[in-house]
């Protein structure tokens, strides 16, 4: 291994800067022949080729309405979009989001018996836009039966969506511990890893890549579990730098924890952490 020095990084907390310094990445050989191989491209195709066919999907009654998000310029797809609708015979609904300039408008297009959703769906989120809730799963959910999705596609979608990640919010990160580490974290409510337990705590993140679970389970040795949540972007950017996102998506990042970067790591956690048991997240 080459030399290499130590940076530093800042991360805001509670409206302070705190400087803490960053280890420089580790190149674990054992960790990332391993690892590399346990991530993988997935997609879910769309159901329509193009917002044409999504309406004519709509006008048929194979989908129940579609919602389109504009932004506040002047768009001659929106302009095209509502015109097809209103051709079509179907109920066309134009909501801009506020009175800024930069607003954006939500188009509705559905049946006139359809429109109850229209509603359902405004009020769903003018209620988490007073409450300032977090999105969920379960919001999503909710969301995909006002859509009119089959629940064949909208389950298939949030296995999708808990496969990326065990929130909505945040990016994915995945820790390999000791069975002593993962007492502790379960001791703790699954909130937290114990900072005097930073001995073989490992931190792997994978952009743009899902983990697939048969090939983690071969790679983790005797005595070793995976746990995963997901982290704020300035933690994520204190861990693996700050030119994080601008590395090749299918480089695999992988550093040891010592007890100052799991603090850094605990503050900017976006959800509990999940243990893979028996192939599944718990």
């Amino acid at each position: 291994m080459g030399k290499t020095t130590e940076t530093c990084a800042t991360i805001v907390r509670k409206g302070r800067v705190n400087e803490v310094k960053r280890r420089p990445e580790l190149q674990m050989s054992r960790r990332n022949s391993l690892w590399r191989d346990v991530f993988e491209a997935r997609q879910i195709a769309p159901s329509y080729q193009d917002q044409g066919d999504e309406i004519d999907a709509v006008q048929s009654g194979l989908k129940k309405i579609s919602l389109v998000t504009f932004g506040a310029a002047t768009n001659s797809t929106r302009d095209a979009l509502v015109d097809r609708a209103v051709d079509l015979g179907l109920v066309v609904s134009v909501v801009r989001g506020g009175a800024a300039p930069d607003s954006e408008t939500c188009v509705f297009v559905c049946r006139q018996e359809e429109m109850w959703r229209i509603r359902a769906l405004l009020a769903l989120r003018s209620v988490l836009l007073e409450a300032k809730a977090p999105w969920s799963l379960g919001l999503e959910h909710l969301e995909s039966v006002l859509l009119g999705y089959p629940a064949q596609d909208t389950a298939a979608y949030l296995q999708y969506l808990d496969d990326q990640s065990p929130c909505i919010s945040g990016y994915s990160v995945f820790l390999i511990v000791t069975n002593a580490c993962l007492r502790r974290v379960k001791a703790l409510g699954m909130k937290a890893i114990d900072p005097d337990l930073s001995d073989n705590v490992d931190i792997l993140f994978f952009k743009n890549m899902l983990l697939n679970r048969e090939k983690a389970k071969a790679a983790l040795v005797p005595g070793e579990f995976l746990l995963r949540s997901a982290v704020k972007v300035p933690v994520l950017k204190v861990l693996f730098g700050a030119d994080v996102f601008a590395r090749p998506s299918g480089r695999l990042l992988s550093m040891s924890l010592d007890s100052t970067m799991i603090s850094v790591l605990n503050s900017g956690l976006e959800c509990r952490f999940q243990c893979l048991e028996d192939g599944r997240w718990h």
